[in-house]
């Protein structure tokens, strides 16, 4: 349950700046001719994700099967046992500062869309500021619909705010908030079939 960035080793998120200006400014002109340009730092964020750079960002489905899928799918697994991750991002959103509840009560809505980020996490920094009470607090967000493949795998993303650790960590903080089902390796052809 480790980010893309946090895989990198030790400094990550010294190197998390660096990376995200390089993709914004390196990033394919038909992204930038598109009519998705992104307007806002989360839409870019959900595109570096998309695109397969190490963000702080984490996968998750809405959807069971969808779960069971990416539990099962990379062959060279199969003779380990897999795990899929329940989270109530409802729980997990009474833990955030109370302008970011206020933001989901005004809007009428469970997760965070980019432009509600946006509203109140304008960029990198203010992301990774602690002064406002961010503790390594995790919310929950639909990215934009940039492809087929993220509307199909029912796709949502978490990230941490404030002071950025291993998500595994925060699960373990707060076991209350989720349930790890775990996939026996001898079923996982049978889930594949």
């Amino acid at each position: 349950l480790a980010s893309g960035l946090e895989r990198l080793g030790s400094g990550y998120h010294q190197l998390e700046k660096h990376l995200f200006r390089n993709f914004k400014k390196y990033a394919d002109s038909s992204i930038r001719r598109g009519e998705n340009l992104p307007d806002n730092f989360w839409h870019w964020m959900a595109l570096a994700q998309h695109h397969g750079l190490p963000t702080r960002l984490v996968d998750w489905t809405y959807s069971p099967l969808v779960a069971m899928h990416f539990a099962c799918c990379e062959q060279t697994n199969f003779d380990a046992d897999g795990a899929i991750w329940k989270v109530d991002f409802d729980k997990a959103h009474e833990l955030l500062p109370q302008s970011l509840r206020t933001c989901l009560a005004e809007q009428g809505a469970h997760v965070f869309t980019d432009e509600m980020l946006a509203s109140q996490i304008p960029g990198l920094e203010q992301l990774g500021d602690t002064s406002k009470g961010q503790n390594g607090e995790v919310l929950f967000f639909e990215p934009p619909s940039l492809s087929v493949r993220i509307v199909n795998q029912f796709a949502c993303f978490s990230v941490q705010i404030g002071q950025c650790r291993a998500m595994s960590d925060w699960l373990f903080t707060h076991p209350e908030l989720a349930v790890k089902i775990i996939i026996p390796a001898s079923l996982k052809w049978e889930i594949r079939d």
